[in-house]
Protein backbone atom coordinates (compact mmCIF):
# COMPACT_ATOMS: atom_id res chain seq x y z
CA UNK A 1 0.00 0.00 0.00
CA UNK A 2 1.66 3.65 -1.06
CA UNK A 3 0.52 7.02 0.06
CA UNK A 4 -1.68 6.99 -2.91
CA UNK A 5 -3.48 4.11 -2.69
CA UNK A 6 -2.61 0.02 -3.44
CA UNK A 7 -0.02 -0.88 -6.84
CA UNK A 8 -0.33 -4.64 -7.57
CA UNK A 9 3.04 -5.22 -8.19
CA UNK A 10 6.19 -8.13 -8.77
CA UNK A 11 9.25 -6.76 -6.96
CA UNK A 12 12.35 -9.23 -8.20
CA UNK A 13 16.23 -9.01 -7.54
CA UNK A 14 18.34 -6.98 -6.04
CA UNK A 15 20.56 -5.43 -8.78
CA UNK A 16 20.07 -1.80 -10.24
CA UNK A 17 16.67 -0.73 -10.54
CA UNK A 18 14.33 -1.30 -13.75
CA UNK A 19 10.53 -0.37 -13.79
CA UNK A 20 8.72 -1.91 -16.51
CA UNK A 21 5.42 -0.90 -17.97
CA UNK A 22 3.13 -2.95 -19.84
CA UNK A 23 1.37 -2.40 -22.92
CA UNK A 24 -1.99 -3.11 -23.97
CA UNK A 25 -3.69 -6.53 -22.87
CA UNK A 26 -1.14 -6.41 -20.11
CA UNK A 27 -0.37 -6.80 -16.61
CA UNK A 28 2.46 -7.08 -13.75
CA UNK A 29 3.58 -10.83 -15.96
CA UNK A 30 4.19 -9.10 -19.31
CA UNK A 31 5.81 -6.19 -17.66
CA UNK A 32 7.96 -8.98 -16.87
CA UNK A 33 8.44 -10.64 -19.75
CA UNK A 34 9.39 -7.56 -20.74
CA UNK A 35 11.92 -7.11 -18.48
CA UNK A 36 12.86 -10.76 -19.94
CA UNK A 37 13.26 -9.47 -23.06
CA UNK A 38 15.13 -6.49 -22.73
CA UNK A 39 17.79 -7.62 -20.12
CA UNK A 40 18.87 -11.91 -20.38
CA UNK A 41 20.38 -11.65 -17.13
CA UNK A 42 17.23 -10.13 -14.49
CA UNK A 43 19.90 -11.05 -11.90
CA UNK A 44 21.77 -8.08 -12.16
CA UNK A 45 18.58 -5.70 -11.94
CA UNK A 46 16.07 -5.13 -9.17
CA UNK A 47 12.52 -5.01 -11.48
CA UNK A 48 9.88 -3.61 -10.27
CA UNK A 49 7.13 -4.81 -12.76
CA UNK A 50 3.70 -3.07 -11.78
CA UNK A 51 0.23 -3.92 -13.26
CA UNK A 52 -0.82 -0.56 -14.00
CA UNK A 53 -4.44 1.02 -12.72
CA UNK A 54 -6.70 0.69 -15.31
CA UNK A 55 -6.24 -3.15 -15.24
CA UNK A 56 -6.83 -3.85 -11.96
CA UNK A 57 -10.02 -5.20 -12.75
CA UNK A 58 -13.22 -5.19 -14.89
CA UNK A 59 -14.62 -2.03 -13.71
CA UNK A 60 -11.42 -0.30 -13.99
CA UNK A 61 -10.72 3.08 -15.53
CA UNK A 62 -7.84 4.77 -16.09
CA UNK A 63 -6.12 7.30 -14.20
CA UNK A 64 -4.84 10.82 -15.63
CA UNK A 65 -1.48 10.22 -16.37
CA UNK A 66 -0.01 13.22 -13.76
CA UNK A 67 -2.20 10.55 -11.12
CA UNK A 68 -0.66 7.46 -12.57
CA UNK A 69 2.88 8.60 -12.52
CA UNK A 70 2.74 10.35 -8.89
CA UNK A 71 1.22 6.62 -8.12
CA UNK A 72 4.51 4.88 -9.27
CA UNK A 73 6.64 7.22 -7.38
CA UNK A 74 4.65 6.83 -4.47
CA UNK A 75 5.20 3.04 -5.18
CA UNK A 76 8.91 3.23 -5.52
CA UNK A 77 8.66 5.74 -2.08
CA UNK A 78 6.94 2.64 -0.33
CA UNK A 79 10.37 0.40 -1.74
CA UNK A 80 13.28 2.70 -0.47
CA UNK A 81 14.06 3.16 -4.72
CA UNK A 82 15.13 6.71 -5.55
CA UNK A 83 16.74 6.64 -8.77
CA UNK A 84 15.77 4.26 -11.30
CA UNK A 85 15.91 3.60 -15.62
CA UNK A 86 11.77 3.35 -16.72
CA UNK A 87 10.95 1.06 -19.68
CA UNK A 88 7.93 0.78 -21.21
CA UNK A 89 6.12 -1.14 -24.31
CA UNK A 90 3.30 0.25 -26.74
CA UNK A 91 0.37 1.88 -24.56
CA UNK A 92 2.78 1.79 -21.03
CA UNK A 93 4.68 5.22 -23.56
CA UNK A 94 2.45 7.95 -22.29
CA UNK A 95 3.26 6.95 -18.47
CA UNK A 96 6.45 6.36 -19.00
CA UNK A 97 7.02 10.09 -20.43
CA UNK A 98 4.64 11.54 -17.75
CA UNK A 99 6.81 10.25 -15.08
CA UNK A 100 10.21 10.93 -17.18
CA UNK A 101 8.49 14.67 -17.43
CA UNK A 102 6.90 14.83 -13.64
CA UNK A 103 9.42 13.44 -12.00
CA UNK A 104 12.64 13.51 -13.83
CA UNK A 105 14.98 13.89 -10.72
CA UNK A 106 14.14 10.11 -10.40
CA UNK A 107 14.47 9.02 -13.94
CA UNK A 108 17.88 8.01 -14.79
CA UNK A 109 17.25 6.97 -18.31
CA UNK A 110 14.09 6.04 -20.15
CA UNK A 111 13.56 3.29 -23.07
CA UNK A 112 10.59 2.64 -25.26
CA UNK A 113 9.72 0.40 -27.24
CA UNK A 114 6.87 -0.16 -29.88
CA UNK A 115 5.75 2.98 -27.74
CA UNK A 116 2.85 5.15 -27.84
CA UNK A 117 4.22 8.76 -27.67
CA UNK A 118 1.62 10.86 -28.73
CA UNK A 119 -2.22 11.40 -29.64
CA UNK A 120 -3.29 8.48 -31.45
CA UNK A 121 -6.20 6.98 -33.60
CA UNK A 122 -6.75 3.16 -33.28
CA UNK A 123 -7.45 1.35 -36.64
CA UNK A 124 -10.90 0.42 -37.12
CA UNK A 125 -10.18 -3.22 -37.61
CA UNK A 126 -8.24 -3.59 -33.94
CA UNK A 127 -11.05 -1.58 -32.45
CA UNK A 128 -13.49 -4.48 -33.65
CA UNK A 129 -11.22 -7.32 -32.67
CA UNK A 130 -11.09 -5.66 -29.41
CA UNK A 131 -14.71 -5.78 -29.08
CA UNK A 132 -14.31 -9.66 -30.35
CA UNK A 133 -12.36 -10.20 -27.49
CA UNK A 134 -14.83 -8.70 -24.89
CA UNK A 135 -17.30 -11.22 -25.89
CA UNK A 136 -14.78 -14.04 -26.15
CA UNK A 137 -13.46 -13.27 -22.53
CA UNK A 138 -16.54 -13.84 -20.94
CA UNK A 139 -17.08 -17.07 -22.44
CA UNK A 140 -15.12 -19.92 -20.83
CA UNK A 141 -15.42 -22.28 -23.50
CA UNK A 142 -13.88 -20.03 -26.02
CA UNK A 143 -11.19 -19.15 -23.45
CA UNK A 144 -11.00 -22.73 -22.68
CA UNK A 145 -10.17 -23.17 -26.30
CA UNK A 146 -7.96 -21.01 -27.34
CA UNK A 147 -5.84 -22.40 -24.31
CA UNK A 148 -5.92 -26.16 -26.07
CA UNK A 149 -4.75 -24.34 -29.15
CA UNK A 150 -1.86 -22.94 -28.22
CA UNK A 151 -0.63 -26.04 -26.14
CA UNK A 152 -1.48 -28.12 -29.20
CA UNK A 153 0.18 -25.82 -31.37
CA UNK A 154 2.57 -23.08 -29.62
CA UNK A 155 4.22 -22.84 -32.82
CA UNK A 156 1.42 -21.48 -34.78
CA UNK A 157 1.08 -18.24 -32.65
CA UNK A 158 4.58 -17.32 -33.54
CA UNK A 159 4.51 -17.66 -37.45
CA UNK A 160 1.32 -15.28 -36.66
CA UNK A 161 3.21 -12.93 -35.02
CA UNK A 162 6.09 -13.08 -37.19
CA UNK A 163 4.58 -12.23 -40.45
CA UNK A 164 7.40 -13.50 -42.77
CA UNK A 165 8.43 -17.43 -43.51
CA UNK A 166 11.93 -16.46 -43.08
CA UNK A 167 11.51 -14.84 -39.98
CA UNK A 168 9.03 -17.25 -38.27
CA UNK A 169 12.02 -20.39 -39.11
CA UNK A 170 14.54 -18.04 -37.04
CA UNK A 171 11.94 -17.53 -34.46
CA UNK A 172 11.65 -21.55 -34.29
CA UNK A 173 14.89 -22.14 -34.40
CA UNK A 174 15.62 -19.89 -31.01
CA UNK A 175 14.63 -21.24 -27.69
CA UNK A 176 14.84 -17.93 -26.13
CA UNK A 177 13.19 -15.82 -28.50
CA UNK A 178 10.34 -18.45 -29.32
CA UNK A 179 10.27 -18.53 -25.18
CA UNK A 180 9.38 -15.58 -24.80
CA UNK A 181 6.90 -15.26 -27.75
CA UNK A 182 5.01 -18.44 -26.36
CA UNK A 183 5.10 -16.90 -22.51
CA UNK A 184 3.36 -13.88 -24.05
CA UNK A 185 0.62 -15.53 -25.99
CA UNK A 186 -0.20 -17.47 -22.74
CA UNK A 187 -0.23 -13.74 -20.43
CA UNK A 188 -2.79 -12.69 -23.12
CA UNK A 189 -5.15 -15.05 -21.96
CA UNK A 190 -5.10 -14.42 -18.29
CA UNK A 191 -7.25 -12.13 -16.65
CA UNK A 192 -8.43 -11.51 -20.12
CA UNK A 193 -11.49 -9.49 -19.19
CA UNK A 194 -9.93 -7.08 -17.03
CA UNK A 195 -7.09 -6.60 -19.74
CA UNK A 196 -9.38 -6.09 -22.30
CA UNK A 197 -11.10 -2.91 -20.10
CA UNK A 198 -8.03 -1.90 -19.35
CA UNK A 199 -6.84 -1.56 -22.58
CA UNK A 200 -9.87 -0.02 -23.66
CA UNK A 201 -9.56 2.33 -21.09
CA UNK A 202 -5.81 3.02 -22.13
CA UNK A 203 -7.23 3.51 -25.82
CA UNK A 204 -9.92 6.11 -24.52
CA UNK A 205 -7.24 8.18 -23.26
CA UNK A 206 -4.66 7.71 -25.64
CA UNK A 207 -7.28 9.31 -28.09
CA UNK A 208 -7.47 12.49 -25.80
CA UNK A 209 -3.47 12.96 -25.24
CA UNK A 210 -2.15 16.30 -24.89
CA UNK A 211 1.29 16.92 -26.55
CA UNK A 212 4.38 16.15 -24.66
CA UNK A 213 7.23 18.51 -24.50
CA UNK A 214 9.90 15.72 -25.61
CA UNK A 215 12.30 18.68 -25.55
CA UNK A 216 12.51 18.52 -21.70
CA UNK A 217 13.48 15.24 -21.67
CA UNK A 218 17.43 15.52 -21.00
CA UNK A 219 17.78 11.92 -19.83
CA UNK A 220 19.20 9.44 -22.21
CA UNK A 221 16.71 7.81 -24.38
CA UNK A 222 16.28 5.01 -26.31
CA UNK A 223 13.18 4.25 -28.76
CA UNK A 224 13.19 0.60 -30.74
CA UNK A 225 10.67 0.28 -33.49
CA UNK A 226 10.05 -1.22 -36.15
CA UNK A 227 9.36 0.07 -39.10
CA UNK A 228 6.23 -2.11 -40.57
CA UNK A 229 4.25 -1.77 -37.22
CA UNK A 230 0.52 -1.48 -38.21
CA UNK A 231 -0.33 -0.82 -34.32
CA UNK A 232 1.80 2.11 -33.38
CA UNK A 233 3.27 3.92 -36.23
CA UNK A 234 6.76 4.32 -36.63
CA UNK A 235 6.42 8.11 -36.67
CA UNK A 236 5.77 7.63 -32.99
CA UNK A 237 9.55 6.81 -32.01
CA UNK A 238 10.97 9.41 -34.65
CA UNK A 239 8.87 12.07 -33.34
CA UNK A 240 9.77 12.11 -30.25
CA UNK A 241 13.92 10.59 -30.74
CA UNK A 242 14.41 13.86 -32.85
CA UNK A 243 13.24 16.29 -30.58
CA UNK A 244 14.36 14.82 -27.19
CA UNK A 245 17.84 16.09 -26.70
CA UNK A 246 19.90 13.11 -25.70
CA UNK A 247 17.79 10.22 -27.63
CA UNK A 248 18.65 7.71 -30.15
CA UNK A 249 16.47 5.74 -32.44
CA UNK A 250 17.07 1.75 -33.27
CA UNK A 251 14.82 1.64 -36.31
CA UNK A 252 14.07 -2.39 -37.07
CA UNK A 253 13.66 -2.89 -40.80
CA UNK A 254 10.46 -5.16 -41.60
CA UNK A 255 10.01 -4.69 -37.29
CA UNK A 256 6.25 -4.98 -36.57
CA UNK A 257 4.48 -3.80 -33.32
CA UNK A 258 6.18 -6.82 -31.42
CA UNK A 259 10.03 -6.14 -32.88
CA UNK A 260 11.38 -6.33 -29.88
CA UNK A 261 10.55 -10.10 -29.58
CA UNK A 262 11.16 -11.18 -33.05
CA UNK A 263 14.36 -9.40 -33.64
CA UNK A 264 15.82 -10.19 -30.00
CA UNK A 265 19.86 -10.15 -30.70
CA UNK A 266 18.94 -7.02 -32.69
CA UNK A 267 17.13 -5.03 -29.90
CA UNK A 268 19.29 -6.27 -27.55
CA UNK A 269 22.92 -4.93 -29.39
CA UNK A 270 21.44 -1.38 -28.70
CA UNK A 271 19.48 -2.05 -25.34
CA UNK A 272 22.52 -3.97 -23.22
CA UNK A 273 24.97 -1.27 -23.31
CA UNK A 274 22.18 1.43 -23.05
CA UNK A 275 20.71 -0.10 -20.23
CA UNK A 276 24.09 -0.25 -18.36
CA UNK A 277 25.20 3.28 -19.46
Amino acid sequence: MTALGAVSHIDHGEGAPLLALHGGMGGADQAFLFAAALAPDLTRWRLIAPTRPAYGGARATAPTLDAEADRLASLLDQLGIGRITVAALSAGGPVAIAFALRHAERCDRLLLASAITGRMTVRPDLLRGLRLGRLAARLPFIKSFLRRRLAADPARAVRRLAGDADLARRLLSDPEAFGLLHALEQSLLTRSVARIDGTSADLHRIARLPPFQFEALAMPVLAIHGRADRVVPFDHAASLAARAPNARLLPIEHGRHLALFTHLAEARSAILPFLHG
